[in-house]
């Protein structure tokens, strides 16, 4: 099989460009994909626990691949939300996490803080290993177990965008009325 091109699921090399880089529909399944061979290879999680919003796309598509049990996880104070705070999971992780072999996901890590949080968390409610995987991974900075893509490129995601209703108007207009 040939190598996968830089940047492209599957890529392993160390990315220092800083360009733009859009995760489109067929690229993002390719990634999940490339991200599932990647896990099966070392561990075999029996539940997925999705980051809402971006890990959350991620986490359903990977436990379908791998055919296990899907559990969004919302967590809220990033660093880039206002009135910054260490982030804290806003539901309870669930307790059929005990005993299990427990996979946190993402789409991208900025400090890890987010992940380390519900790494904890599942390791507080008894989760019997917990792995941690992201669709993108940097060169440097927090460092997931298993990752599709690495690269320093800005990365946008089909969950990026904000939905748009009705006709846009020009810059200025007052979509309000």
């Amino acid at each position: 099989m040939p190598p996968a091109a830089a940047g492209e699921p599957g890529d392993r090399s160390e990315s220092t460009s800083h360009g733009l880089r859009e995760l489109v529909a067929e690229r993002l399944d390719a990634a999940c994909r490339a991200l599932a061979r990647e896990i099966v290879r070392s561990f075999e999680p029996e539940i997925i626990v999705g980051l809402v919003k971006g890990g959350a796309y991620a986490g359903e598509e990977l436990a379908a691949i791998l055919g296990c049990k899907f559990v969004p996880l919302r967590l809220h104070a990033r660093s880039r939300d206002h009135g910054y705070r260490s982030p804290a999971a806003e539901s309870q992780m669930p307790a059929e996490v005990a005993g299990k072999r427990v996979l946190v996901v993402d789409d991208i890590p900025g400090t890890g803080e987010t992940l380390n949080a519900a790494v904890e968390a599942a390791n507080r409610a008894g989760a019997e290993a917990v792995r941690t995987a992201t669709l993108v991974a940097r060169s440097s900075g927090y460092r997931p177990d298993f990752s599709a893509i690495q690269t320093d490129d800005l990365v946008v995601f089909p969950w990026d965008y904000e939905p748009t209703t009705g006709a846009v108007g020009s810059a200025g207009d007052d979509l309000a009325d």
